[in-house]
């Protein structure tokens, strides 16, 4: 049994909070959250969810992430399929959250290939694979690429529900 210290009852509070308020920007009954998600220019702006973001600050060894593991770990499901959903056909496959560590390199490429990785290994699809394959690769547009991807919250596994 785990008994949470305060600090990581907090964080898990806070990793909670921040993916309930990243719903409400999405409706689904809304026109305007399928123009902003597909990037469709429209005259009128769609409001989006801010950019939001945690951080655990202490010495090496407390257990930040182990913390943060521990926190991840009590939202039922990283992926989840809804069998009908609003707008869609064959349902939708959501992605509800990916943990990637960042490159010692510091470079946007490895970066960006983490987060592929990553994304393929949870979705089970091959989503970034012509990506990744390229002998030279912009860090900055597999960035955009991949961000594109997870702004739209339909995983790549969707080829999987005919």
């Amino acid at each position: 049994m785990h008994i949470p210290s305060q600090a990581g009852s907090d964080l898990y509070a806070t990793i909670d909070m921040m993916l309930r308020q990243g719903y409400s920007y999405k409706n689904p009954n809304d026109p305007a959250t399928w123009r902003n998600i597909c990037g469709e220019k429209n005259i009128f702006v769609a409001p989006k969810s801010p950019a939001m973001s945690a951080a655990a600050v202490g010495i090496s060894g407390s257990g930040k992430t182990e913390a943060t593991y521990r926190a991840l770990a009590m939202i039922p499901h990283q992926l989840f399929h809804h069998e009908s959903f609003p707008n869609t056909v064959n349902g939708l496959t959501q992605v509800n959250w990916i943990s990637v560590d960042v490159a010692s390199t510091g470079k946007s490429v490895d970066l960006a290939t983490n987060l592929m990785v990553e994304w393929d290994r949870i979705t089970g699809g091959n989503r970034f694979t012509e990506s990744m394959a390229k002998a030279r690769r912009d860090g900055m547009q597999m960035l955009n690429e991949w961000r594109q991807v997870a702004r739209t919250v339909v995983a790549s596994v969707l080829s999987k529900f005919p």
